[in-house]
């Protein structure tokens, strides 16, 4: 995660390796964009960022401590050395978007144990208690979606069958009861504190909330029904909290990380205003996405404003939000939450 010392730099321009190819591929949903003040781009001073593809292709992020001031030359200087990119640690503002509210603990009487393997789709309504507050599913027709997977694959539900979902989020409570068969901890990651273990420590939960609503156990009497029957949730901490001040290394890694882990479908429940290909290891690392098979998702965003980067990009699929009667869902709360209460779980 970013540090304390953050300086502001002047708004750089995005490199183009191939104009043409790059324009494409990178090429951004019409629309206005969040107005940027001019300059307000900013860095950790005594770091420079490095990204070297090794021989084998390996990709390594290293980030480098140098004499603060000395940033640009240090960039200037690595930047000539062949298959090695550099630049700044821009430090990001990231704001997780979507309710955000605890995820509640299950209240369900008797409570039984977690299950420890994938729980087919329902034939009907499942048993999950607080299904019944879950107006989103009946009305995006989920239901529906597990009656046609159930004619596929039965009762016979297998872990090869599994999708991989990578969130890229604040982390997850990985010992929730709802969710704990259905995270894959040999893959998870923490690149805010460097560890393999990406526990949700934020004051909110909002990557455990995330998680829950794509992938909690469903038919296991406790808690919420997940959208997803049986996903493989490969969970990438970059966030420390819901307004997190993130490092272009944290970012860079998780992404890269995302890629590599072979996830189909990678989420960024969160959005920020500065255009991420401004910084050349982001840049390098959303081209790799980008490029891959995976179906990126990002949130719009929360408020009546310009959409947020990187749901912004064409490559990416945008997600905003519909109220019950299936209208635009706009949150006027400071909160973040959209809800009169913050304390009552909103689990659509």
């Amino acid at each position: 995660s970013a540090a304390s010392d953050v300086y502001k730099r002047q708004d750089p321009e995005i490199a183009q390796e191939n104009p043409e190819k790059d324009k494409e591929l990178f090429a951004e949903k019409e629309g206005e964009v969040s107005e940027i003040e001019e300059g307000d781009s900013f860095y950790l001073q005594g770091e420079v960022l490095v990204k070297q593809t090794l021989p084998d292709g390996t990709v390594e992020f290293n980030k480098l401590e140098i004499e603060p001031g000395k940033e640009e030359e240090a960039v200037a200087v690595l930047s000539e050395i062949p298959g090695v990119e550099a630049d700044y640690n821009d430090a990001i503002l990231l704001v997780a978007l979507g309710v955000v509210v605890p995820t509640p603990s299950p209240t369900t009487s008797p409570q039984p144990s977690p299950s420890t393997s994938p729980t087919p789709p329902p034939a009907g309504i499942p048993n999950d208690p607080e299904f019944s507050k879950q107006w989103a599913l009946p009305l995006i027709k989920v239901p529906e979606a597990w009656q046609v997977i159930s004619l596929y694959q039965g009762e016979n539900l297998s872990s090869a069958g599994m999708v991989k979902i990578a969130i890229i989020d604040t982390g997850v409570k990985l010992d929730h009861p709802d969710l704990q068969a259905h995270i894959d901890t040999n893959l998870d990651r923490d690149f805010v504190n460097n560890d393999h273990e990406a526990e949700d420590e934020s004051s909110n939960s909002h990557g455990t909330h995330v998680a829950g609503i794509i992938g909690a156990l469903i038919n296991n009497q406790i808690g919420i029904a997940g959208i997803v029957s049986n996903p493989k949730l490969i969970i990438i901490k970059a966030l420390k909290e819901e307004r997190s001040l993130t490092s272009a290394e944290s970012l860079a890694k998780a992404l890269t990380y995302a890629v590599e882990s072979g996830a189909r479908i990678i989420l960024f429940p969160w959005g920020t205003n500065k255009n991420l290909l401004k910084n050349k290891i982001l840049r390098s690392a959303l081209k790799a996405a980008f490029k891959s098979e995976a179906l990126l998702v990002a949130a719009a965003g929360n408020h009546k404003t310009p959409v947020l980067y990187p749901a912004k990009y064409k490559r990416v699929l945008s997600v905003g939000g519909s109220n019950k009667e299936d209208n635009l869902w706009i949150t006027q709360t400071p909160d973040n939450s959209g809800s009169s209460n913050p304390l009552e779980p909103d689990y659509n």
